[in-house]
Formats: structure tokens, sequence, C-alpha cells
């Protein structure tokens, strides 16, 4: 449920678009007030979420297909941390998206990347 800052009604929430990577979102109330609001969970949990939820209620094929997405969103999460840590510039973050990205098809060589950069990461420690 949410609640219009103008009006004070409640009402449930229902996301239109899809999932977008800042999660600020637009609410209209019944009474047509329009809201802005931000979810401060980070999209893999969010979608580790729908996933339990899919399952629970019987949509084994829709809950993997949203587990594999969050793990997924997760790894690229993971990547993103690991390269700040690692003292990449946002240029160099940039890149690593964007080859992350092109590489959305094979996924063992994805893992392999990130398997890499966590081993190198941790040893560093």
């Amino acid at each position: 449920m949410a609640t219009c800052g103008k009006c004070s009604s409640e009402s449930p929430v229902e996301i239109a678009d899809e999932f977008n990577d800042d999660n600020f979102y637009e609410l209209t109330c019944p009474s047509g007030h329009v809201t802005f609001f931000h979810i401060q969970a980070p999209k893999f949990e969010l979608l580790f979420q729908l996933g339990v939820l899919a399952l629970a209620d019987g949509y084994s094929r829709e809950a993997v297909a949203t587990f594999a997405t969050s793990a997924d969103v997760f790894a690229e999460f993971c990547l993103r941390v690991l390269l700040r840590r690692a003292g990449f510039n946002n240029d160099a973050q940039a890149e690593a998206r964007k080859l992350w990205e092109n590489s959305r098809s094979a996924n063992s060589a994805r893992s392999r990347r990130y398997s890499w950069l966590k081993r190198r990461s941790l040893s560093s420690t």
C-alpha cells in the first residue's frame, strides 16, 4: 500500500512499468494525484522476492526464470562493487558494464570473468 501525499488516501501499489535501474516510480492515486516514490531495495532483492512469491503461488517456471535473473543482476552488482573496490574509475566501470551486457548470451564466459575478478579481489586483501 502507498499513501498519496496530497489526499492521504491509501491505494494498492501497482507498478505498470518494468523495473528500472534507479528504482524511481510514478504512482497515481484514485483521485488522480501523481506521486513519485523510490524503492530502496536493490533490484536483485526485488527480483528474488518476486521469485519467492511466484514459487509460493505455484508458478515454478516463472520462479526459476526470476531467480536466474536475480542471480544475474546480483553478479552484475558484485562486479561493480569489486571494480570500485579495486580502484577502477567510472570510465573503466562503464566499459566493464558494456562487456558484461555484451556477454549476456555467454553465461559460462561471464561466470569465469566474475569468478576471476572475485578471486583477484579476495587475494589482494
